[in-house]
């Protein structure tokens, strides 16, 4: 479905039903329980909305997710609701973040933010 776009733009990563992202430690049970609505990555990420993701930590945690929307923007752009949905107060706090996973990231760089659906579990 995507192999002539991935070909053209390598930098383009396109995410499956079932496949692992990673997110550190201490922010699992934000997303886990669904207070964190939403992930911001470097780069341009495409997930057709309804792909089950599967957002693990390195010390084996992990909790199934259900994309809602993907939203690709430069970092600039990233509104403070956006930044909420992450989990932060504000667009300042979220790039002050950022750059602990992202030393290099500036401004105007391109992220995606994945939303995520509420699950069944999880206290809306």
């Amino acid at each position: 479905m995507f192999g002539s776009l991935s070909s053209n733009y390598p930098q383009v990563e396109f995410y499956k039903d079932g496949d692992m992202i990673r997110i550190s430690p201490k922010i699992f049970e934000a997303l886990a329980l669904g207070r964190k609505k939403s992930t911001i990555r470097t780069g341009v990420r495409i997930a057709i909305p309804g792909t089950r993701l599967v957002v693990s930590t390195q010390d084996g945690r992990h909790v199934d997710k259900l994309v809602d929307s993907v939203i690709v923007k430069r970092l600039n752009d990233v509104t403070d609701k956006e930044a909420k949905l992450d989990g932060f107060r504000s667009t300042r706090e979220l790039m002050y973040a950022l750059r602990e996973f992202y030393r290099t990231i500036t401004g105007s760089d391109v992220v995606t933010i994945i939303n995520f659906l509420p699950m069944s579990t999880e206290k809306s």
